[in-house]
């Protein structure tokens, strides 16, 4: 159904609708990234721009934050960079299922 919620969101079909008729933009998603920083091995969440948010002694402090601002940020996915290699931890879609 192409209908709007009362979030001010919309149902998909609404939004393939509008992308046919060329009224809205398509949604690119927020990503945040966790990582390693410097010598001290503390961790960084990071958001698309590379701009940091906060740092954390432990690992899973920061993916905690990491997911926290996700959620809030729909659509957006987690990515850790841990010794060089990117990997999803979460994803985020607009619309919890």
């Amino acid at each position: 159904m192409p209908i709007p919620y009362p979030d001010g969101t919309f149902s998909d079909g609404r939004i393939i609708l509008d992308l046919i008729r060329g009224r809205q933009e398509i949604i690119e998603p927020h990503v945040f990234y966790v990582q390693q920083y410097g010598q001290d091995n503390l961790w960084q969440v990071l958001n698309e721009q590379d701009e940091l948010i906060e740092r954390f002694k432990d690992e899973t402090a920061a993916i905690t934050k990491a997911n926290e601002l996700a959620i809030n940020n729909r659509p957006s996915k987690v990515i850790s960079n841990k010794d060089g290699e990117m990997k999803e931890i979460n994803n985020y879609p607009r619309l919890p299922l």
